[in-house]
């Protein structure tokens, strides 16, 4: 007992005598100015998020882009699963007090994970999706990728749902990837992950022995032809892939792109 007591006694003393020195030090505390740090307890950062279009009814955007030759019309791919609807894409013009939209794509059974504009869109009115289906019913458990070519009325901004040409398609329930990008060279490119909802399962996402059976965990460039349609080299990619996969392949390793 008499230990005990000592210990406690020992704790109290040592604890009474931190609390005045350190007392005795804040008294002499001063600012400390000219620091480079950023962030608490220095000033807040400089730059915050915060709403913009705040009486826009957006569920679970994907990704935006400006619509090629306007500088007020923005478009962007949203994830909504609705009855009746997986995804859309939408158009508004850029404003702060914005609520009207325009539905341009509605996908009943398909997540849109990226899209773009060919270079020539004021030409041809093309637009190319990366999705990712069907999401639910009949064959959900054996998903694909699908990159698509739509073609947009410039006037009214809806695109024909019946315009969609397949340019390439994959397996993949999980970790699709989901980028498609034109690069400045003309090239389509497309990023997929390793096709699987787990820890890449099928190890498609760290070999690159299995070139000739995947298209997962990879970027691939896609030449297109400087007129409206693929050219005969992608359809090729789609039809004989072991004897073009070789030469589309910009990238291994990709688990998630």
């Amino acid at each position: 007992m008499v230990g005990r007591l000592n210990w406690w006694m020992r704790f109290g003393f040592t604890f009474f005598w931190m609390f005045l020195a350190v007392f005795a030090e804040a008294a002499e505390w001063k600012a400390w100015v000219g620091s480079k740090f950023v962030g608490t307890p220095e000033p807040p950062l400089p730059f915050v998020s915060e709403p913009i279009w705040e009486k826009l009814s957006v569920k679970k955007p994907l990704e935006m882009k400006r619509l090629p030759g306007s500088q007020s019309k923005l478009v962007y791919a949203d994830h909504r699963e609705e009855k009746g609807v997986i995804s859309s894409m939408w158009i508004f013009n850029n404003e702060t007090a914005v609520m009207k939209k325009v539905e341009a794509l509605s996908l009943a059974n398909r997540l849109i994970y990226g899209f773009c504009f060919h270079p020539k869109f004021l030409e041809n009115g093309f637009v190319f999706t990366h999705t990712n289906g069907p999401r639910r019913g009949e064959g959900s458990d054996n998903k694909n990728c699908r990159v698509s070519r739509w073609k947009m009325d410039r006037k009214t901004l809806e695109i024909d749902p019946k315009s969609e040409v397949k340019i390439i398609e994959w397996e993949s329930n999980g970790h699709d990837g989901g980028g498609v990008v034109f690069g400045l060279d003309g090239m389509l490119y497309i990023t997929t992950g390793d096709g699987t909802a787990d820890s890449d399962v099928k190890v498609t996402g760290q070999r690159i022995d299995c070139c000739c059976r995947s298209c997962c965990g990879s970027t691939w460039m896609i030449p297109m032809t400087t007129g409206n349609t693929a050219s005969r080299r992608t359809i090729r990619f789609s039809r004989h892939p072991k004897r073009v996969r070789r030469r589309g392949r910009m990238g291994f390793g990709i688990r998630g792109a």
